[in-house]
């Protein structure tokens, strides 16, 4: 059975006005498919207004967007299914379709193919869903423990959309360690804050890009972060004194310049308890001596 529209997502956004029949459609019980019969629209203006708003509505989320949604006046919207299957069509698809345990298309994303010609023009693509980051609640349970046997889990199976997120994480960040500032991707890493726990926590909001050691002493909480007035900053283990990441201790993030594709302060605040606590009762698996 399709989604019933009862169940559809509340976004905190309005969607803009197209001059004639707008591709994010109004109906109160959109139509799903498992396959899209629907003709493919040709590239016309109204494609290109689609392709702009999916792709500021999906760095906006820092997720796939429904297939259906309301608005912030309770309106039911959908994604024009023409204008999916054209961009799923080209000779190489420009949309994951995101199906449901039935099959039927529930959301999209956008691929890089995709995204990279809108990224010149990041902010004005965003500009009309900025409110979208500031009330969206993130689309995982920050209360769920990450307990052993879900952590090794996660690290023995292969992430579902480790590729996407990475690019997406590493572009946000423009390409440097949030940290140490090196820019040589052969070492950076898309850390998540909250520990993965399925392609949920894929979200932007909850990711950050990382020197592959400092993402190692984040995951073990002996450095975390830790929002001061609105200023993202370092805090590093009594554990790593005399080592040379001690000098990181304070240090103050460079943070990305849309504010969609900053940490989550919920996130942050639940890995600096996890820190605190770590200090406080001295759970640390790797020896102070064979920190360097």
């Amino acid at each position: 059975m399709p989604p019933r529209p009862e169940t559809f997502e509340t976004l905190n956004i309005d969607i803009p006005e197209w001059k004639g029949h707008n591709p994010f459609c109004k109906d109160k019980t959109p139509k799903f498919y498992q396959e899209i019969k629907d003709t493919a629209e040709g590239k016309t203006a109204r494609t290109s207004f689609f392709e702009k708003n999916l792709v500021g509505l999906y760095w906006a989320l820092g997720r796939p967007v429904p297939y259906a949604f309301r608005t912030k006046d309770g309106t039911v919207r959908s994604l024009d299914a023409g204008c999916v299957k054209f961009l799923f069509n080209r000779r190489k698809p420009e949309l994951e379709l995101i199906r449901d345990v039935e099959g039927y298309i529930v959301a999209v994303k956008p691929l890089d193919l995709l995204l990279d010609r809108f990224r010149p023009a990041l902010n004005s693509v965003t500009a009309p869903y900025a409110s979208v980051a500031a009330t969206l609640d993130l689309p995982f349970d920050i209360s769920s423990p990450a307990d052993e046997r879900r952590r090794v889990l996660s690290e023995q199976v292969r992430r579902d959309g480790t590729a996407g997120f990475r690019n997406a994480v590493y572009h946000a960040w423009a390409g440097r360690c949030a940290i140490s500032r090196v820019s040589v991707s052969q070492v950076l890493e898309a850390a998540h804050i909250f520990p993965y726990l399925g392609s949920a926590t894929n979200d932007l909001r909850n990711g950050i890009l990382l020197k592959s050691d400092l993402h190692i002493l984040f995951d073990e909480h002996l450095l975390s972060l830790e929002y001061v007035d609105g200023a993202l900053t370092v805090r590093t283990s009594k554990r790593l004194s005399g080592s040379p990441y001690a000098k990181y201790q304070d240090k103050v993030i460079t943070l990305p310049h849309d504010r969609i594709h900053r940490p989550a302060p919920a996130v942050i605040l639940q890995h600096f308890e996890n820190f605190r606590e770590a200090e406080a009762i001295g759970a640390i698996e790797t020896p102070p001596n064979q920190i360097t």
